[in-house]
């Protein structure tokens, strides 16, 4: 049943999804992509068939666990998550994590149900994984927003761990594409406003991803970052991610990030409001080979 389901979500990125397999997944339009570089396929949207389109891990595939579906209400979570999963939310995206507390198990398979409006997203990790950020429930297609979250519910397998050496990382300061803020000074840029995708630099010669500016909708914009394989993240450092919009051309001195105020946080989507130029800054981690 597992592949059946894993075979539906792979085919509705291409092609419209048939209704052979019982209409339990029932892709429909405004798939996203998940925000985050992470081990899961593009969302599916499902509409379950209990009451306000909840979806259950049956609906979902076949795991052996489940951590229970978990409201999201003022705020808070209103419920417990199982030993080894962190998870947080600003009401919209959703970031996790699974850390086995004994060092010896890892995911081995999992689906995601971000439920939210009528129906629900179920990001499937047929790869596993143990952390991914910035997934969502389906779009409002009134908005063109993701629907604020409702409940929540991990549906996984666990498999004894791979031994691998544990990655090193490399502190890095990103900033997205554009001119320099000062052409003889540092090589922090900010990004003039266009609609589309610019490349995103790592100490200013890795390409660590692409930020997408979206088109203007009721004086809004939404930045979603997508950071390529080998770059995280540095969540060791506060509000790893900043932007500052400006309606005029930037003043030409080094900027300083932990001032920016149009946003600050560890985000990788956000809408802000529409500005003429963006200084888009993130603290990385990148992938290096260890000594």
């Amino acid at each position: 049943m597992k592949k059946a389901v894993l075979f539906f979500a792979m085919a509705a990125i291409a092609v419209a999804c048939s209704k052979d397999r019982d209409e339990v997944l029932n892709p429909q339009s405004g798939v996203s992509t998940p925000v985050a570089k992470s081990m899961a396929l593009p969302p599916v949207v499902i509409t379950g068939e209990n009451p306000g389109g909840n979806v259950t891990c049956e609906e979902a595939g076949d795991y052996s666990l489940s951590s229970g579906k978990i409201d999201y209400e003022g705020g808070v979570f209103e419920g417990e998550w199982p030993a080894g999963f962190d998870v947080s939310t600003d009401g919209i995206h959703v970031n996790w994590s699974y850390t086995d507390p004994d060092g010896e198990l890892c995911i081995g398979d999992m689906a995601v149900i971000v439920k939210g409006g009528p129906s629900a997203h179920v990001y499937y990790y047929p790869e596993g994984g143990s952390s991914d950020a910035g997934i969502t429930a389906p779009i409002n297609p009134n908005t063109g927003t993701p629907y604020g979250l409702s409940n929540l519910t991990f549906c996984y397998d666990l498999v004894p761990c791979d031994d691998e050496d544990d990655p090193c990382y490399q502190d890095e300061t990103a900033w997205a594409d554009g001119p320099r803020y000062r052409p003889k000074g540092n090589w922090a840029t900010y990004t003039p406003y266009e609609a589309g995708d610019v490349i995103l630099y790592a100490g200013q010669h890795h390409n660590a991803g692409t930020v997408n500016l979206s088109e203007v909708m009721g004086g809004m914009v939404t930045i979603t970052i997508t950071l390529n394989e080998g770059f995280m993240l540095n969540t060791e450092k506060s509000e790893s991610v900043k932007i500052q919009g400006y309606m005029n051309t930037p003043p030409s001195n080094n900027p300083a990030p932990g001032l920016f105020n149009t946003y600050k946080g560890d985000q990788l989507m956000v809408t802000v409001s529409a500005f003429n130029f963006y200084g888009i800054h993130l603290d990385l981690l990148r992938e290096v080979d260890c000594d």
